[in-house]
């Protein structure tokens, strides 16, 4: 959590971030399923905490376009939510 945080804390993540919000002022997902909402977060699709302590791997997961989606609080914390439930059954089956 810590490397995150160091991320969330430069110049370099508000610059991107900005950026991309520009470019994306609506909610991806809910354009996608035919609503309109203002982008109010910018989510990690890949999220930094899979890069292991891995830096390069971390700054390509974190500043990368392609690893960025736009989307309003609602469908962020949907999206979160389902990371939970595929994290708690990926620990459940695990031997």
């Amino acid at each position: 959590k810590l490397i995150q945080q160091h991320v969330y804390s430069t110049a370099r993540w508000r610059h991107v971030r900005n950026s991309y919000f520009m470019e994306h002022p609506l909610c991806q997902k809910c354009l996608a399923e035919g609503r309109t909402s203002a982008t109010q977060e910018i989510h990690h699709v890949i999220p930094l905490k899979t890069c292991a302590g891995n830096i390069p791997y971390l700054h390509e997961l974190a500043f990368s376009w392609d690893n960025l989606q736009a989307l309003c609080c609602s469908c962020h914390e949907i999206v979160h939510q389902e990371l939970r439930l595929k994290a708690q059954n990926k620990r459940k089956f695990t031997p």
